[in-house]
């Protein structure tokens, strides 16, 4: 062989090693890289949960925590009638140890922590304790005075200062724990129902939805905002939940922001310097999102057990309270979290047309099909994002002459709630038979099932003779009793005919645990032939149509729902 052809053909083959070499080397730095699986699935780049407070037994009902520093106080409650008994453990996360634990007999209880150590509050019989990290008694108070107390009572961190409050006049009296003095603040008007104290100062809350804040030193005391849908109040933040956005009051700067809500049973769960953090419960467990109000970044973490409480840590992690969903166990969990758990966030309101994109199609052929005509065809975007069911019924409405638009259709018949709540650690919320959840113009909405809008009909009409709910009847049924005679039906189903997904999840009142079905739609009813069913859909805004077998599927997913709204003098019962 040549010694030109051997040099090429040994090049050849060393090149041919260095790219396997190479390549190599990158598969093994996507391994050993790539994100890890643990045991409950959570990728390792993702934020890490560390147990702490191991050697705590937190058997009780309730578990709430406090945290000062490295201190941690956490209050194990067993509730009864009227009041609770509950044991106190003071625990160092720096040395990863209990430095006190004590018990206390059923009675109404407040607890804080001091620079020094914690408190504790007998409202009942109004009795202060206050106690050192060991738990030792350093000084105790009774007040034998004729004030009715409620429990906004609240001792400052540096220990110096305790505000207590008069229920029956709203008095807000500061009891000098070194001169033994009380200075009285008489506010006639204001009825406490909340106190904290923060940064040197208290702040307290009435019925009416007033913040105040009183100087612990001297006494001095200023209004800092009135607004009636304030719902959590922990300074340095005062935060509500509208139908859009999350309104975050600044108590240091005066200065209201506002943060666009992902959904509408976003609760807020914990408040600390630097934020708060919101807790949606979902199928799975429980999707966390903490706020930094000061970087404008958002974190989200994803925990498989219920999370009942949360503490905001000043670096920046979190103190987490959870139940386990296997066997009732709380746990103590701290969240780090990681550069891939970040996002940035915008904190100005994002309008309505650029939260929602309009599917739009051309209208199908219907030559052939047994169709109602002159049913119109009306765009639920980007007014309604959604509002599925109330658009359909505006289409409905429209066929037979009514003349109502769909905002007074919301607005003056359609039933809404989002009344969602905790309660011992449970999150609790509307009924989708009974309301609308949320608002048919707020992307981060439900929406209803077909009783909602049957009432809503029923309520317009002012009977329930011209409306029906025809559930549980199929498709092919709805098209020989309603289509064959020219009306139109509003059926539920599901967005473009695909599969529910399980979304968040609440208790009802009556205690059953729900789901939303996450493609919940409502279509209306237009036509049919031997392959197809008709449908006006309002989420694509045009007559579309889908394989009967497809739609009677999903149509069957969602319960089998219909309402129909019948022309006059025609006889509900002759439908039947």
């Amino acid at each position: 062989m040549p010694k030109h052809k051997r040099k090429i053909r040994g090049s050849l083959i060393i090149s041919l090693i260095a790219v396997l070499l190479l390549l190599t080397l990158i598969l093994g730095y996507i391994f050993l890289n790539a994100p890890k699986e643990n045991s409950k699935g959570t990728s390792q780049q993702q934020s890490e949960l560390l147990q702490i407070a191991e050697s705590v037994t937190l058997d009780s009902e309730l578990v709430k925590v406090a945290v000062l520093g490295d201190i941690l106080k956490i209050d194990c409650i067993t509730p009864g009638l009227d009041d609770y008994s509950m044991r106190i453990v003071i625990y160092d996360m720096k040395q990863k140890k209990i430095l006190s634990e004590k018990d206390f007999e059923s009675a109404s209880w407040v607890s804080g922590l001091t620079d020094n150590g914690f408190y504790t509050v007998n409202v009942n019989e109004k009795h202060l304790s206050v106690y050192d990290l060991k738990g030792n008694c350093t000084n105790e108070l009774s007040f034998a005075d004729n004030v009715k107390w409620s429990s906004a009572c609240s001792l400052s961190e540096d220990g110096d200062t305790f505000l207590y409050t008069d229920i029956t006049n709203g008095n807000i009296f500061l009891y000098d724990m070194n001169s033994g003095t009380t200075n009285t603040l008489s506010r006639t008007d204001f009825y406490c129902n909340d106190a904290t104290f923060y940064n040197g100062r208290f702040y307290l809350t009435d019925l009416d939805s007033e913040l105040i804040s009183v100087e612990a030193k001297s006494g001095e005391y200023r209004t800092e905002l009135i607004d009636p849908e304030m719902q959590h109040i922990a300074p340095p933040y005062a935060i509500k939940t509208t139908d859009y956005n999350f309104g975050v009051f600044d108590v240091t700067v005066g200065k209201m922001l506002y943060l666009p809500i992902t959904s509408i049973d976003e609760g807020i769960i914990g408040v600390g310097n630097w934020g708060f953090v919101t807790s949606v419960t979902k199928n799975t467990g429980t999707l966390l999102s903490a706020y930094n109000m000061q970087t404008k970044i958002k974190s989200k973490l994803s925990i498989e057990d219920n999370v009942e409480s949360v503490c905001l840590l000043d670096d920046g992690t979190l103190l987490i309270v959870a139940k386990s969903s296997k066997d009732n166990t709380h746990k103590l969990y701290i969240a780090r979290f990681g550069d891939k758990d970040f996002f940035k966030y915008s904190s100005k309101d994002i309008p309505l047309s650029q939260q929602t994109v309009q599917n739009t199609v051309e209208s199908v052929n219907t030559d052939g099909a047994i169709m109602v005509e002159n049913v119109p065809v009306i765009s639920q975007f980007p007014k309604y994002p959604t509002g599925c069911e109330s658009v359909s019924a505006q289409m409905v409405l429209q066929f037979f002459g009514e003349n109502i638009t769909t905002d007074e259709f919301i607005d003056n018949y359609l039933n809404r709630s989002t009344e969602f709540y905790t309660d011992g650690g449970v999150r609790y919320g509307p009924s989708p038979w009974e309301y609308f959840i949320g608002n048919p113009r707020s992307s981060a909405s439900y929406g209803c099932m077909a009783p909602v809008i049957e009432e809503a009909l029923s309520e317009y009409f002012g009977t329930k003779e011209r409306v029906l709910n025809a559930t549980g009847k199929d498709l092919q049924t709805l098209c020989e009793r309603y289509i064959d005679n020219g009306i139109p039906v509003m059926v539920w189903a599901t967005i473009n005919m695909l599969d529910t997904q399980p979304v968040n999840t609440w208790y009802l009142s009556d205690g059953k645990r729900f789901t939303w079905p996450g493609n919940e739609h409502c279509i209306v009813l237009v036509g049919y032939d031997s392959q197809y069913y008709y449908f006006n859909d309002p989420y694509v805004g045009a007559t579309v149509r889908y394989e009967k077998q497809l739609a009677e599927a999903h149509y069957a997913e969602l319960g089998s729902q219909s309402v129909v709204i019948l022309p006059k003098n025609y006889s509900a019962k002759s439908t039947n």
